[in-house]
């Protein structure tokens, strides 16, 4: 819940400026595609995934939607398609799911010791 508020406030300071530093548009597709493949990458890893399949599934799934809504912008006339926020929207998945794979490797390293901790207990 904590997480989710962070992600809903940092998303909502678009106008806000941090040390000169105004949040621009290409800063708002790279959140999302952040947010999309951590999302789409630790549910597909939760659900029994490989690793490295969730991140390439995290990764797929940012570069989708920045892909669909740069095409959504071009066929519907209600946007400026920009190739280049699709190419941000998918950099920050590709960001996020290098992260995602950290915290996974480190996660499984940490319950390896555990389970051998545990074991040599019941010896």
């Amino acid at each position: 819940m904590r997480t989710i508020f962070l992600i809903l406030i940092s998303l909502s300071m678009r106008s806000q400026t941090i040390l000169g530093y105004a949040i621009t548009d290409k800063d708002l597709h790279d959140q999302a595609g952040m947010v999309i493949s951590g999302l789409a990458g630790s549910s597909a890893y939760f659900f029994g995934l490989t690793p490295f399949r969730s991140c390439a599934i995290g990764v797929g799934a940012a570069c989708l939607v920045g892909v669909g809504k740069e095409l959504y912008d071009k066929y519907s006339g209600k946007g400026v398609p920009d190739f280049w926020d699709g190419f941000t929207t998918g950099f920050g998945g590709v960001r996020m799911a290098i992260c995602l794979r950290i915290g996974i490797d480190r996660n499984e390293r940490r319950n390896e010791k555990k389970l051998l901790y545990l074991q040599k207990q019941n010896l």
